[in-house]
């Protein structure tokens, strides 16, 4: 059996939504600080990371554990939309996933950067505020009535419940309307639209992940991705995972069983 067919038999949200893969999101995390430049200089450097297997080596198959040299399963790392960089550099993203020999995704990654201290005085301002406005609440609810364009689909508000701080508020917002171009055509998109267009051609499960400030949002963007991603009520079901380290903190959104 080819390690391509027997992942064909892994459950993958398990896999995922452990501390296996850890080490890799890890990895994705901080690839998206490659370069501390301008937007122009942060795209075509995350681009070459996805182009060379001496960032990011494939992936390790699973029960490798322990194993000096752990079997890697084929396929390669695909950049599939962004960087989306906002204007004052303060907050930046972008979507990945590991496809197999087949060119098929195993899983899409949504990648958020966290401080980056390079990123001149307006947005390190601004992600200094994120980080410390966290005295006030709002509702969840609230939040996002007040900003319809990120509601794709005018779903109800009403069945979303809690509250986040001012700070996460307004990073979440400012991440959430980021556009970007998928990698290999279209027009820009949000975040969301991206997501949605790529799990429309073919769906994985969908891992948050972010390291620092990042990771404070990966809470918060991947319940707004599985509100917005859920089909039926039946298909999509949230499972959040909080790894057991600090940074980078990760979310997994899973189909249900």
């Amino acid at each position: 059996m080819s390690a391509d067919s027997a992942t064909n038999q892994v459950n993958w949200p398990d896999v995922l939504s452990s501390p296996y893969y850890g080490m890799v999101f890890l990895g994705l995390a901080n690839a998206a600080y490659t370069s501390e430049g301008d937007a122009k200089a942060i795209y075509s450097d995350l681009h070459a990371v996805f182009d060379s297997d001496s960032y990011l080596p494939k992936l390790p198959d699973v029960g490798q554990a322990g194993v000096e040299e752990p079997r890697s399963i084929p396929g390669n790392w695909l950049l599939d939309w962004g960087p989306a960089v906002a204007e004052d550099n303060s907050n930046m993203l972008y979507i990945a996933s590991y496809r197999d020999s087949n060119n098929s995704p195993l899983f899409y990654t949504v990648c958020l950067r966290g401080t980056d201290t390079s990123s001149g005085v307006e947005g390190l301002i601004d992600q200094i505020k994120q980080d410390l406005d966290d005295f006030s609440l709002q509702s969840w609810q609230k939040v996002l009535a007040d900003n319809s364009a990120l509601n794709l689909k005018a779903k109800p508000v009403e069945t979303q419940a809690g509250k986040i701080s001012i700070g996460s508020r307004d990073g979440f917002v400012k991440l959430a309307g980021l556009k970007a171009k998928l990698t290999l055509e279209g027009d820009e998109l949000i975040l969301a639209s991206a997501l949605k267009a790529l799990l429309d051609k073919q769906m994985a499960p969908v891992v948050v992940t972010g390291h620092s400030l990042g990771g404070n949002q990966t809470q918060v963007v991947a319940a707004y991705l599985d509100w917005q991603s859920r089909r039926h009520a039946h298909l999509w079901q949230p499972h959040l995972h909080h790894h057991l380290h600090h940074e980078p903190h990760g979310a997994i959104l899973r189909r249900a069983r």
